[in-house]
């Protein structure tokens, strides 16, 4: 019973992986709709997890497919050091200055009974 449990865990942690470098993949393609900058915290942070998401998952698959073997240091060593790359791109995006953002303007004023006659005239006839 205990390797059906193990499998399982693996595979949930494989998914949760895969969903994490989708999410992240996104978050990368639309930063410039969402108004992010290269330079913002909220990207650093989503690039260092990015890199660790795309590590773990290699190292992961590597491992279920090779099984524990005796070179499965080196699998350790290469998710901990990509760990600790991580945390500097982390401490990078935190001591730099993030840039100073814009407001969007003033809203423009809006006459809702206007629109209510004008739509209730369009409708009535």
């Amino acid at each position: 019973m205990y390797p059906r449990i193990l499998s399982g865990i693996y595979v949930v942690d494989r998914t949760i992986s895969i969903i994490q470098c989708g999410l992240l993949l996104f978050l990368f393609l639309f930063s410039s709709y969402f108004g992010l900058s290269w330079r913002s915290y909220v990207l650093g942070i989503a690039i260092g997890l990015g890199i660790y998401s795309l590590v773990h998952l290699a190292t992961s698959s590597i491992w279920m497919r090779a099984g524990p073997f005796n070179g499965s240091y080196i699998i350790d060593f290469v998710t901990m050091a990509t760990f600790h790359c991580c945390v500097l791109i982390w401490f990078f995006y935190l001591v730099s200055p993030e840039p100073v953002r814009r407001n969007a303007g003033e809203i423009p004023h809006n006459d809702l009974e206007v629109w209510d006659r004008e739509l209730g005239r369009l409708l009535h006839g």
